[in-house]
Parts: C-alpha cells; sequence; structure tokens
C-alpha cells in the first residue's frame, strides 16, 4: 500500500493534484488500493475515475481540469471557463463550464455541460495544462451564454494582447457560425462594428 501512495502522490504532483483511476491502472496500482486510499482520507472523490490528493489545495484550476476529466474522454474547458483560462477581460465567473464532443452522456456535478458534434482538432488546444478551447471558439462560444458587451470587450481584449487576429475570427464564423447558432450573431456583430479592411468587411 506503501508504495501505491508514493506512486500515486509523484502522479498528482504532476497533474494539478488530481489522478485518475486509469493512471492509477497505468501504474499498475489496483482498484482494490485506490479505493482503499480514498478510505484512508489520502485521496478524495472529485467526479467519477476522478480523485484529488488531499494535500494538493482545490484551487481553480484544478477544479477546472477536474469538470473536464470528469466530462468524458473528448472534454474540453469551455465557454466562460475557456475565457477565463485565457485570462480575457470583464468575463464573469462561472462554475466549471465544459464541452463534450460525441455521445458521452457523464454529468459531472457543479459543472455545466454543454454538447456538440463539432469539435474539431482545429479548436482545441490546452493552456496551463488543460485542455481548452482556442480563443476563436472561445470567443464564438462566449456569445452563446453571454451578452455582446461582454464578447466585444473579451473580443477587443484578445486582439489587442495577439491572442488572436481578425481573420482567426472570420474563419471560425464562416466553419462554424451557421444562421441560427447561438453565440453567432454576437461575434459578427463585434466584427462588423470592427474597424477591418474592406477585404474582410466584404466576406462578412
Amino acid at each position: 500500500m506503501r508504495r501505491a501512495e508514493l506512486v500515486l502522490a509523484k502522479v498528482a504532483a504532476s497533474q494539478a493534484g488530481l489522478v485518475r483511476r486509469e493512471d492509477a491502472a497505468a501504474r499498475r496500482v489496483s482498484d482494490r488500493e485506490l479505493d482503499h486510499l480514498v478510505e484512508l482520507g489520502l485521496l478524495e472523490v472529485v467526479h467519477t475515475g476522478v480523485y484529488r490528493h488531499v494535500a494538493v489545495p482545490f484551487d481553480g484550476r484544478t477544479r477546472l481540469l477536474a469538470a473536464v476529466w470528469g466530462a468524458g474522454a473528448v472534454a474540453v474547458a469551455s465557454h466562460r471557463s475557456a475565457a477565463r483560462l485565457w485570462e480575457l477581460r470583464d468575463v464573469p465567473r462561472w462554475r466549471p463550464e465544459v464541452t463534450v464532443a460525441g455521445r458521452s452522456r457523464r454529468s459531472p456535478t457543479r459543472v455545466t455541460v454543454h454538447r456538440t458534434d463539432r469539435l474539431e482538432p482545429i479548436d482545441i488546444t490546452t493552456s496551463d495544462g488543460i485542455p481548452v478551447t482556442t480563443v476563436p471558439r472561445t470567443l464564438l462560444d462566449l456569445g452563446a451564454v453571454t451578452d455582446p458587451p461582454v464578447v466585444r470587450q473579451a473580443t477587443q481584449d484578445a486582439v489587442i494582447r495577439g491572442l488572436v487576429a481578425p481573420e482567426d475570427l472570420l474563419c471560425v464564423l464562416e466553419r462554424l457560425g451557421r444562421r441560427g447558432r447561438r453565440g453567432t450573431a454576437a461575434l459578427r456583430e463585434v466584427l462588423e462594428a470592427a474597424s477591418l479592411d474592406a477585404r474582410l468587411e466584404s466576406r462578412l
């Protein structure tokens, strides 16, 4: 049991204090040993198959990564959580928010889960070790859950800081911004109001 404790403590130290059941299995820690560490109070169940080492504070980063892992294999931080991870201005706090692709039906407690059939590799990256939507996709999704002024401020902040170019936003609109999709109108209004060059204006 001592070996299991040391092995999983090392794993947790490299993963924001978190351990997944598959992490334990990959290191030959049995389910029985894992469950015993939970009984001893050394590990705390956060979501199904996701545990926190009690020596590590349960801060915002740990909570968000746990939410992503708890939502399924193809899940990423998104919407307000992604915007705050990118440190975009004036985005309100919210409980962990993730987007899930495919047929996963996991719904972690105290997590807002969005489901989609359009989560492509071009829309996914990592920030601070957390799978997250790219800045263009984040800004598009943000319009589905916040007011236009929030999207406008966040977009201006992202452009000024060099996190995204207007062309990137136009591309994500052309690829995913179908009529009726939530978030499309807010981002389109931001681009139309911006002082873009004539080529971009004509394409809009």
